[in-house]
């Protein structure tokens, strides 16, 4: 294979990503939610076949580091679970039901997708690219990223959604940028984030 394809630079990925696991419309029935996911299932066998081909690239500058730094807090804990925290507590206070709504659904799909991510990533046991540990299958940050961006197109749709994708994919580049998973871990936690996301969210 030759080294450019070897070499392929992960924020090139960002469009696929995108194009990939945003469902449309943005307020799908979950039918149509789970038809296109088993249909973006099966890019999970390609994507295992490209694992080798997609890598970080090596040097944080250039669009590799626009893209990268953003996506490392999008697909944080803190930003997703803290963020959804800061939402439910400013429902209450303003009495805002809306808010409050939008807090419990993004609460219960990314307490949803993180339990389905580490029953994966025990039951799978994959090292990770950087050798770190072997709980790299499926990519957890990108999974809860990709959850509340299902919540936020659910309820929202239009720009927010759209946004809220862009921002996850962020989340999947930077994972595989940073030499923390395959692209075949970021691949299957963005469908089951979307998943998950969809199933769990109530359209206004």
């Amino acid at each position: 294979m030759p080294s450019a394809m070897r070499r392929a630079p992960a924020w090139l990925l960002l469009p696929a990503l995108l194009l990939a696991f945003t469902p449309a419309p943005s307020r799908a029935s979950t039918g149509t939610l789970l038809r296109k996911s088993a249909i973006a299932a099966g890019l999970i066998g390609a994507a295992f076949a490209l694992d080798g081909a997609v890598k970080r690239d090596g040097i944080d500058e250039g669009p590799a580091e626009v893209v990268e730094e953003p996506g490392e807090v999008v697909g944080a804990g803190q930003f997703v679970f803290g963020g959804t925290a800061l939402l439910g507590a400013a429902g209450l206070i303003t009495g805002n039901a809306e808010a409050l709504h939008t807090a419990k659904d993004l609460a219960v799909a990314l307490t949803a997708t993180s339990a389905a991510v580490w029953a994966l990533k025990y039951t799978t046991h994959r090292e990770r690219p950087d050798g770190s540990n072997h709980y790299s299958f499926p990519s957890g940050h990108t999974a809860v990223a990709f959850a509340a961006a299902s919540v936020i197109d659910k309820r929202y749709g239009g720009v927010a959604g759209w946004g809220a994708y862009t921002a996850a994919a962020l989340a999947g580049e930077a994972r595989i940028a940073d030499n923390h998973h395959y692209l075949s871990d970021v691949v299957a936690g963005a469908i089951l984030g979307t998943v998950i996301g969809h199933l769990v969210a109530h359209a206004p």
